[in-house]
């Protein structure tokens, strides 16, 4: 994956993804981001909401298929934090 497709995808992840996350009382966080696709976890609010599987079917994957219709995204959600996982947190 081209590094303005990967910088385009991190993109969506801090400045719109991450964002409505976190105002919804939930936290996202990148796990591994390379030519390979994304993967993220959802903690927070998301991580034992049954609601969850339709958020990140209707608002959080459809960003991401735009910038990258190709991208392999997978996502994780439960408390338990997988390590070396980035916290991507609203900028104050």
């Amino acid at each position: 994956m081209p590094s303005e497709l990967l910088d385009r995808v991190r993109d969506v992840l801090c400045d719109v993804l991450s964002p409505m996350v976190e105002h919804d009382g939930g936290k996202l966080y990148l796990v591994d981001l390379s030519d390979d696709g994304v993967k993220l976890h959802l903690a927070g609010t998301y991580g034992g909401c049954p609601g969850t599987p339709i958020a990140i079917e209707q608002v959080l994957l459809p960003p991401l298929q735009r910038v990258a219709p190709a991208l392999d995204v997978e996502i994780t959600c439960g408390w338990r934090v997988p390590e070396g996982a980035e916290l991507l947190a609203v900028k104050a």
